[in-house]
């Protein structure tokens, strides 16, 4: 049978056990908490605990990037040769170290311009502006590629557009 166990202080920490199972640990930041999460970052964590082997495992949401609006970007459709009107997505970096970018580029088919520079501060945004100039009808489907220290992957923003 499972137990549930609620320990309250400026985070509430809830825990669920089954027999042989972890214990789950799930941290919500309350509203007037000088905390958030495990690492005050104020993003939901999720914490681990396995009573049988004495360890804790912490997953700690530490994203430091967002992206508005969410892509894809639609340019939707567009006479080839011509280029479309901008689009606007606003990179924001929500961590509380600089954002450093080491590239930024578009696919064949789009081109953009950015605000970002090479840092972007903590709490601090940026614009990337982007366009469709299609060479041939058809669907046409690009990235914008971010190379950043925030992922070790990079970072994309989904492009589509018709050429017509």
């Amino acid at each position: 049978m499972a137990r549930r166990i609620v320990a309250t202080a400026s985070v509430s920490l809830v825990l669920w056990a089954a027999s042989s199972l972890p214990l789950l640990a799930q941290f919500e930041t309350r509203s007037n908490s000088p905390f958030g999460g495990v690492n005050g970052d104020h993003k939901p964590d999720l914490v681990l605990l396995d009573l049988d082997a004495l360890s804790v495992i912490a997953m700690l949401n530490t994203g430091v990037v967002t992206f508005s609006p969410t892509t894809p970007l639609n340019f939707k459709k567009q006479a080839v040769g011509k280029t479309s009107a901008a689009q606007s997505v606003t990179l924001t970096n929500t961590g509380t170290t600089e954002l450093k970018i080491q590239s930024m580029k578009a696919s064949a088919e789009f081109a953009m311009k950015s605000t970002c520079g090479a840092r972007v501060a903590p709490g601090a945004d940026c614009t990337i502006s982007t366009t469709f100039s299609p060479t041939k009808q058809g669907v046409q489907q690009g990235t914008i590629s971010i190379i950043d220290n925030a992922s070790s992957k990079p970072q994309v923003i989904e492009l589509l557009g018709t050429g017509t």
